[in-house]
């Protein structure tokens, strides 16, 4: 459930009905981690109600990680381009 709202945003801002784009998952999974990275276009032309997100999904899920893996996760979140937005979430087990 950790992973869910990075999904989510990523077909929330990553998908248009007019422009081509794209959203790429990858979870990797090694004997003492875990990584989720997100990647998905950004459009210059966004809708109204995307501007006006209150970002709270994100918030949740760092609140979320500080409670069950203090101390044992990184957290890279933002735009790598102008066109681009990339999540990186590592858990270290």
């Amino acid at each position: 459930m950790l992973f869910l709202p990075f999904v989510e945003n990523a077909f929330k801002h990553g998908v248009s009905g007019i422009e081509e784009g794209h959203i790429s998952i990858w979870i990797i999974q090694n004997a003492d981690k875990v990584e989720l990275i997100v990647k998905n276009t950004v459009y210059e032309n966004r809708r109204a109600s995307e501007d006006e997100s209150n970002g709270i999904g994100i918030a949740n899920t760092t609140r979320r990680l500080d409670l069950l893996y203090p101390g044992k996760y990184i957290l890279i979140a933002g735009m790598v381009n102008e066109t681009e937005y990339e999540a990186k979430l590592k858990l270290m087990l």
